[in-house]
């Protein structure tokens, strides 16, 4: 996939990533969202291919990209059939559905390639259109053939929102300031 030069001003969002906020429907209960957030297992879907994942973040953020890592075929050195292929993505939608994840206009659709699933460079995302994201719904509609879908990570790149952005200015700029004896940051 291709990358703009955008992307140098993007960072890892995986400290943004609101742990209480996770939710995977049809996940194997072996292999499920947190350890694969975490990239220490993988998300198994089980019923079959389909996955509808959703992940709320700390506070509101711009995404930018989006990077999920398929397992490699120890014998080819390529992704797995398991690896998704036909991924919609929803916006800020945390009670989203299978019924409506299929039939609602989707903020980004994505094609991957097996080779997407193991490269380093993540899929871009129209900037515009993700803009003020408290939560991501990604919903794995379809993968390369096989039964179920594994995923081994999932990766978010861009920036914090204005808010935070500006807070955690703030904060360097004047970190003595303490109301009443109090440190507004918590310190």
């Amino acid at each position: 996939l291709w990358l703009s030069t955008a992307m140098a001003s993007y960072a890892s969002l995986a400290g943004e990533i609101d742990q209480s906020r996770l939710a995977c429907l049809n996940e194997d209960a072996e292999h499920t969202l947190r350890p694969a957030l975490e990239n220490r297992g993988i998300l198994q879907s089980d019923a079959d291919e389909q996955l509808l994942i959703s992940i709320g973040f700390r506070s509101e953020v711009r995404l930018g990209a989006i990077k999920l890592r398929g397992v490699e075929d120890r014998e080819t050195g390529e992704a797995c059939d398991s690896a998704p292929a036909k991924v919609r993505l929803f916006v800020n939608r945390p009670d989203l559905g299978f019924d409506d994840a299929e039939s609602d206009p989707a903020v980004q659709e994505l094609d991957l390639t097996r080779a997407d699933a193991l490269g380093s460079t993540p899929a871009e995302l129209k900037f515009v259109k993700f803009q003020k994201v408290d939560s991501i719904q990604i919903f794995v509609q379809e993968n390369h053939g096989d039964a179920v879908t594994q995923l081994t990570g999932i990766e978010f790149y861009g920036q914090q929102g204005e808010l935070q952005v500006q807070l955690e200015r703030w904060k360097h700029e004047a970190p003595d300031i303490k109301p009443m004896g109090k440190s507004l940051f918590g310190d």
